[in-house]
């Protein structure tokens, strides 16, 4: 992919957890021009949480903006029902465009009830529908229905797991199995990484969870893995999300336990160290529809640090054999620790690193630009490149409002 204008329709923050479409998008900015769109949010939201009433264009990287639209409505549901093409978002997103001097470009598209009017709304070379979960899992049927018709409409579809390749290929023969990866930096960074002191301070053995703690985390399981070895340390790093109840009696009662640690959210350029601080990586997903057709960046993460991993037998982790090791109920799971912590060596060190050296987000990248390549419509070469193509004057780490 080299010269070419990106809008890419994101599903959470651009400031949010660093996933698959952050990772894609700094990577693809580094030849082409890229716009971040962020879910849009209610006027009075922005005020109350941003003190703004209006959409805000700030550019984060070099050739790499992030849009940040203001609606003047709540976005309640039957009114994204009857929405159809959006104009309260699409004029907006026209004249960022413009501004930016972007042209013709290609869409990558997150599902969002308003992706559909970005579709219809923005004139476009290509389409890509970047499916990275199951949006569709106990959603009310309008909104399956249009991520169906999402799927139905694009000229290709990125489908992250087994299952939903095979479920989007039954709606669109351009459907094409594109797994997540780990950054080639993590990796790096893992060869010479240092214990952090906070995980230094923590008795050994530490079986370590990094990332989200939501509801899609088993912390039921984790608890009474704590619970039967009171000798081993639990530590979560990263986030707790709210959820309800859940929030109160899952991980509420894993804080409870004496030898659980929360760490908190780290910076990502520390994350490396953390991994490769763990004597076994976690990945505890409750085994739902949703996680199975999930294929978690962790997974990755865990073998760029060579760490021992146990997961639950999530569909994600079949291809990788016994690189990681899998329990379902609690005793199957601390079972699986033990044997992983037993069984650790240098050469299954290398193994997983090797591994995860074969799955880089720039491989992903390459594989994509074929993808994108054999379904172009019209010539790439129309595109100026991104080093001379006529644009507004800005300057780096700039922001201005727009109406």
């Amino acid at each position: 992919m080299r010269n070419w204008h990106v809008i890419y329709l994101g599903a959470t923050a651009w400031s949010a957890l660093r996933r698959r479409r952050q990772h894609l998008c700094s990577l693809v900015a580094r030849d082409n021009r890229v716009l971040y769109v962020e879910p849009p949010v209610p006027v009075l939201t922005a005020l109350r949480q941003k003190g703004r009433v209006r959409a805000q264009l700030t550019q984060v990287e070099n050739d790499l903006w992030c849009w940040s639209p203001v609606l003047p409505v709540r976005m309640a549901t039957r009114f994204w029902r009857l929405s159809g093409t959006f104009p309260l978002l699409v004029g907006p997103l026209r004249r960022a465009m413009k501004r930016l001097g972007f042209h013709d470009p290609v869409l990558f598209l997150n599902f969002a009830p308003y992706a559909l009017s970005v579709l219809r709304g923005i004139p476009h070379r290509l389409c890509c529908y970047d499916c990275s979960d199951d949006f569709a899992d106990g959603a009310p049927e309008w909104y399956a229905a249009q991520e169906r018709t999402l799927t139905q409409s694009a000229d290709v579809v990125l489908a992250v797991s087994r299952r939903l390749y095979e479920s989007h290929r039954a709606l669109n023969p351009r459907t094409h199995l594109v797994p997540n990866a780990v950054a080639r930096e993590f990796l790096e960074r893992c060869q010479d990484a240092r214990v952090p002191d906070d995980m230094g301070a923590i008795r050994p053995p530490r079986l370590c969870f990094i990332g989200d703690i939501k509801k899609k985390t088993d912390a039921e399981l984790l608890v009474e893995v704590g619970r039967l070895r009171p000798e081993w340390s639990l530590v979560l790093i990263g986030p707790a999300v709210q959820h309800g109840t859940w929030a109160v009696q899952g991980f509420h009662d894993l804080l409870a336990l004496p030898n659980v640690s929360w760490l908190g959210p780290k910076p990502p350029q520390q994350l490396p160290d953390y991994a490769t601080a763990a004597d076994v990586c976690l990945l505890p997903l409750t085994l739902t529809d949703y996680n199975h057709c999930t294929d978690p960046l962790k997974l990755y993460e865990y073998l760029a640090a060579g760490r021992p991993i146990v997961s639950t037998p999530v569909e994600a982790i079949e291809r990788f054999g016994d690189l990681v090791y899998t329990g379902a109920t609690p005793q199957q799971f601390a079972a699986a620790a033990e044997r992983a912590l037993c069984e650790d060596s240098p050469e299954l060190v290398q193994r997983r690193r090797a591994v995860a050296a074969e799955n880089t987000w720039d491989r992903r990248l390459e594989q994509i630009g074929d993808i994108l390549q054999s379904n172009w419509r019209g010539v790439p070469g129309q595109v100026q490149p991104a080093a001379t193509q006529a644009r507004a004057p800005v300057r780096r780490r700039w922001t201005t409002n727009c109406r």
